[in-house]
């Protein structure tokens, strides 16, 4: 093969491989729209963001993790060089060094017990100290001195109102979900019509198709 004929060999060969990768994102992106379609169906995600003060450290981490994947995030975990760091996502070659607080108040009610204090953040500044895009992320607020010492060390602080304003930024499907199923709106995983609640034979959420779908959850 003489070298015209090597070049456009490889031109074509560059070509396939784009339209490969082309492909490829369009079907991951195709499979996350779909993922963010049948959000409401995620009974799980749902109801942890109704309860979001609620939740203790590994629960409110795993939300955390599913939101910014939903949001298109790609998580790539955490090992023995993720200095410390309870999560590590990527978007459009930015890395984020996430660090996650989680706290479980007492009677739904958020007092200064709850607050994340400059002990529980001292430790991983050290840790953070020479990587770029770190984020602390509580699901509660944080003491006026835990605030100095984070934004000395180039800390992103979010703490609960932040983090409902970011949620409504990177997966606003989420919260639309979770006022539906708070006024009863709630979609059913079969056919997709709304739901609403039923009071024969005790409380429950039924299928506004019946009886063509006899689709039925417990009222928790």
């Amino acid at each position: 093969m003489n070298l015209f004929g090597r070049i456009k060999k490889y031109k074509q060969t560059i070509r396939d491989l784009e339209d490969k990768l082309e492909k490829s994102e369009n079907a991951k992106n195709a499979k996350l729209f779909q993922q963010k379609k049948d959000i409401s169906k995620n009974f799980g995600l749902v109801n942890d963001f109704k309860n979001l003060h609620q939740l203790t450290d590994i629960r409110f981490e795993n939300f955390i993790r599913k939101v910014f994947k939903f949001g298109g995030y790609y998580n790539e975990g955490t090992d023995k060089y993720d200095n410390g760091s309870d999560l590590i996502l990527s978007k459009e070659q930015n890395v984020f060094f996430i660090q996650i607080k989680g706290r479980k108040t007492k009677n739904n009610i958020i007092d200064k017990n709850d607050f994340i204090k400059e002990d529980d953040v001292y430790k991983y500044t050290n840790k953070l100290n020479d990587v770029k895009n770190k984020v602390f992320i509580t699901n509660t607020y944080f003491t006026e001195n835990a605030i100095k010492i984070l934004e000395k060390n180039n800390f992103e602080i979010i703490d609960l109102e932040k983090l409902y304003i970011l949620i409504a930024q990177v997966l606003p499907e989420l919260i639309a979900a979770a006022y539906m199923s708070v006024d009863g709106l709630e979609k059913c995983p079969n056919c997709n019509k709304h739901m609403c609640l039923c009071h024969s034979y005790g409380d429950f959420y039924g299928c506004t198709s019946y009886p063509y779908c006899n689709y039925r959850k417990k009222k928790l």
